[in-house]
């Protein structure tokens, strides 16, 4: 592992920059892609750093984590036999810890997390060029290049909207391409904008959505809007210290008076508020609705990547993240997952006493996991995006590890021609006959 002092451990964007390139080769009956190569070849270094301490104390989602990929392994074994649950769920497992641990272990410091996020954005901003080609002429350039060196991801061509196409770029999916876009937003304005100029800060923001937009997905876009509001209103209502507070209860009370007040379920007015379009939304309802059925008639270990339990008009696919693992691998896993996210946010959410700079940065890694939380409930995350997710999770817990009321002391530049007053007190002089020496008095020279 490189040395902290010289920055960033260059596997941290390794892999980030692996994410965006969409190569495939086979391994027997494995897909292998360049992060699922170097996620092999790191998770066990990685668990064994966690293991022996490099990562600060363990955490409950650290559990979470490993008890999500275990039983996910377990109830595809269940369903499809042993060497699936193997296979396929090694696979799964990989990606689960692979990506947490890798950012667990390896960003433990502002600095660290600061260059990430930079590495993040950057490879975001190198994106946004092809992704303005491609959505004014349907021409997936990148994606095509990347093709003709390697086999590649398949090209996915959806209709457009706007008068604009939408863009796919070099992930699976134009939904995905937006979400792993986007969920830089946040970071990229209260970390990299951290003390600097409000032009740069909102420009690098600015061309973040921009990037994520050309996907001109609803799902994506629910994602950006949420961050744009928590960002405002952290910024509108900076002098008051309870801001947060009073958004969180004001969310309590609007969920529980529509509850009690509104004609449809909750969940209902929720996944059409979040969709932001009349027929996705109507469907993420049926999804919720039939899936959280099939939940409930297989508990334990779920369908697996069977069937689950949906009329016949409806499609396989099941668009919501924070169901799917009910779903296909039974309601523990989904509380583990659960329990991961909630884990991470909230445990960093209640650290108190930061430098402004920490602060900043947990108000920016909160906001960004608060932007996946929205898009969870109508996209599911898989491949890259997926990885993102655990790995941006996984990055910011090193925040709870920062000792409360931890302020860098500002010392006073020594003035011109003078040298710096030692904060230190003066040491005696000792006589020759081993007494002290007294101090010499104000105004009074020795001879």
């Amino acid at each position: 592992m490189a040395d902290r002092v010289k920055g960033l451990n260059p596997l941290v964007p390794v892999l980030l920059f692996s994410l965006f390139v969409p190569w495939l080769f086979h391994v027997g009956a494995l897909v292998i892609s360049p992060y699922r190569l170097l996620l092999l070849l790191t998770a066990i270094p990685c668990l064994w750093l966690w293991a022996s301490g490099r990562a600060g104390p363990v955490r409950l989602p650290d559990f979470a984590v490993l008890g999500y990929a275990l039983w996910g392994a377990i109830s595809l074994g269940v369903n499809h036999g042993g060497d699936v649950g193997f296979q396929s769920g090694g696979v799964q497992g990989m990606e689960t810890v692979g990506s947490y641990f890798l950012a667990r272990t390896l960003i433990r410091t502002a600095e660290e997390f600061r260059r990430m996020c930079a590495v993040l954005v950057t490879a975001i901003l190198l994106l946004l060029p092809f992704a303005l080609i491609e959505t004014v002429t349907g021409q997936n350039i990148l994606l095509r290049t990347f093709s003709s060196v390697m086999s590649s991801i398949n090209e996915f061509r959806m209709p457009g909207r706007l008068g604009l196409e939408r863009v796919q770029s070099v992930l699976d999916h134009p939904i995905l391409f937006g979400v792993c876009t986007g969920s830089a937003l946040a970071l990229s304005f209260t970390v990299l904008g951290y003390e600097r100029p409000v032009w740069r800060r909102w420009g690098t923001a600015f061309l973040v959505a921009l990037t994520s937009f050309t996907s001109l997905s609803a799902g994506p876009m629910s994602g950006l809007v949420a961050q744009i509001l928590l960002l405002l209103w952290g910024w509108v209502l900076r002098p008051f210290k309870a801001r947060w507070t009073i958004l969180l209860v004001m969310i309590g009370l609007a969920l529980l008076a529509i509850e009690l007040f509104a004609k449809r379920p909750l969940p209902n007015v929720l996944l059409s508020t979040i969709a932001l379009d009349g027929e996705s939304a109507y469907y993420r309802v049926l999804i919720w609705n039939f899936g959280s059925e099939s939940a409930l008639n297989h508990p334990w270990f779920g369908v697996g990547y069977g069937m689950w339990d949906h009329p016949s008009w409806m499609t396989q696919s099941i668009d919501m993240f924070w169901l799917y693992p009910a779903i296909v691998f039974g309601i523990p896993a989904s509380l583990m997952m659960f329990m991961a996210f909630l884990g991470s946010t909230i445990g960093v959410g209640r650290k108190r006493n930061l430098p402004p700079r920490e602060y900043s940065y947990r108000m920016g890694y909160l906001i960004c996991m608060a932007g996946f939380f929205v898009v969870g409930w109508t996209v599911h995350y898989w491949n890259a995006t997926y990885v993102l997710f655990m790995f941006l999770m996984g990055s910011g817990l090193w925040l709870m590890d920062v000792p409360e009321g931890s302020r860098v002391e500002a010392v006073a530049p020594a003035r011109e021609g003078r040298a710096p007053r030692d904060p230190r007190p003066a040491r005696p002089s000792i006589t020759r006959d081993g007494r002290p020496e007294p101090p010499p008095q104000r105004g009074v020279g020795r001879a």
